[in-house]
């Protein structure tokens, strides 16, 4: 069974690269397509901002249009834009007839007036169309906008401490379970040990076949241990692997402890984020108010009219003007807009105050954590080591016939298990520490 196990872990003990915490970090941070979703996020808020702000500068638009009609007045309309228009074209053929013939002219419909020909129309120009004052719009919906992108700045870089945080509570328990492969490879030489001498005491009648199968039984135990050890060492990089999204991620080294400063004042970016969105809802607010304002706004046009495409100038035209528009009312609806957008705001008020309140819940709640994690740390670490003297006092005990196997597998089960619970304490401590730092808006390096 020894040979079996050897053959097993050889080739992966072999092959494994040791990666420190820096290097899984900044694999996970440049890898994690959660990340990188929240860092896109950002871009298309800025994108927004990019997208109000040229509104203000209004619209250059280039345009071309076809018609072919004989729709008398198009026709007649169409022969003036392109500067061609006749006496003919008024009628004034059957007017010159009816006042020959001695007709009155004046209830004579005129023929080529009123039933024209069709005519091609080609219209191309060129307009520009500019806000001038559109009612603290534009500005209030810019200045939402700009908060709302520096919202989603301050949730991605949350996100990239939140993901600092799991990798490193991650990477430690990896480093404890490998840590715990290894006190339970040393567990199974111990114990090898044990069957080993007690069958020797077998053969000179120093012990019975009960101590032996209780040595076998504390054997195959030990087993068992060592492949879950093995099993909860590979699960632990596998996760690894997926936070850092690279199979290449096989092996860890040591322990690492975030540093912690003086400072234990919130700074968390959730909070910052939450305050930025009551502004952003405050400036909606006020752009709602922008349809009781009037509206001033100028226009150009340059082009060209004819009934065939062409860009002489004897049939080009322009149109330049300002306009002004005043909405008398719209039965409630800039109101009830205007009630919703302040609803909004009194919400973001209130999650802003939440996210504070929760805050500082959780920044005292980590602080309990992590002196509770402290305390069992300094607990573990001397269980420990009182487990491992008194296994070692088995040991002589045993072979001076003053204990027995019962009592020897029972002190190294103890002391394989203070072993593991240090090797646990420790990682959660180191975690508690990361999770206390995150509470307060800190990374775990900083």
């Amino acid at each position: 069974m020894r040979k079996v196990l050897f053959t097993l872990y050889l080739p992966m003990l072999l092959s494994a690269r040791e990666y420190g915490f820096e290097e899984i970090l900044e694999k996970a941070l440049t890898n994690n397509n959660s990340l990188k979703a929240k860092k896109i996020d950002t871009q298309i808020a800025k994108a927004r901002v990019g997208e109000i702000a040229a509104k203000k500068f209004g619209e250059l638009n280039i345009g071309h249009n076809y018609t072919k009609t004989n729709h008398a007045g198009y026709v007649f309309m169409n022969k003036l834009s392109s500067r061609e228009a006749t006496f003919a074209d008024f009628g004034f053929r059957d007017f010159l007839a009816a006042q020959n013939s001695g007709q009155n002219p004046l209830s004579i419909a005129p023929d080529e007036l009123n039933n024209p020909k069709a005519r091609d129309n080609y219209e191309s120009f060129v307009e520009y169309k500019l806000p001038i004052f559109a009612g603290f719009a534009l500005s209030n919906q810019e200045a939402a906008a700009k908060k709302i992108e520096e919202a989603t700045r301050l949730f991605a870089a949350k996100d990239e401490k939140a993901l600092a945080v799991e990798t490193l509570k991650a990477y430690n328990n990896a480093v404890a379970a490998k840590k715990y492969l290894d006190a339970m490879q040393i567990s199974k030489k111990s114990v090898e040990l044990i069957v080993s001498n007690t069958s020797e005491m077998l053969k000179e009648k120093l012990a019975s076949k009960t101590d032996m199968m209780e040595a076998e039984y504390a054997d195959s135990v030990s087993r068992v241990r060592l492949f879950e050890a093995q099993k909860n060492y590979d699960v632990a990089i596998s996760y690894l692997k997926f936070l850092t999204d690279d199979e290449a991620v096989d092996g860890v080294s040591g322990f690492y402890e975030p540093p912690i400063g003086k400072s234990t004042e919130l700074q968390r970016d959730d909070i910052a984020a939450k305050t930025a969105i009551k502004e952003a809802s405050k400036k909606m607010s006020d752009a709602s108010l922008s349809d009781f304002y009037p509206k001033v706004f100028a226009f150009a046009k340059y082009g060209y009219n004819d009934n065939s495409l062409s860009f002489s100038s004897s049939k080009d035209f322009y149109l330049a003007g300002v306009g002004l528009s005043y909405n008398i009312t719209d039965f409630g609806a800039t109101s009830a807009k205007n009630e919703g957008a302040r609803a909004e705001f009194l919400k973001a008020s209130y999650d802003e105050a939440a996210t504070k309140s929760f805050a500082k819940f959780e920044l005292k709640q980590k602080e309990l954590e992590l002196k509770q994690k402290e305390l069992q740390l300094t607990e573990a670490k001397s269980a420990k080591s009182l487990a491992s003297n008194i296994f070692e006092n088995y040991k002589i005990k045993y072979k001076n016939g003053l204990a027995t196997v019962s009592d020897l597998v029972k002190k190294e089960a103890e002391d394989s298990l203070s072993a593991a619970a240090f090797i646990g304490a420790t990682a959660a401590y180191l975690n508690a520490k990361a999770e206390y730092k995150y509470a307060l808006g800190q990374g775990v390096k900083e």
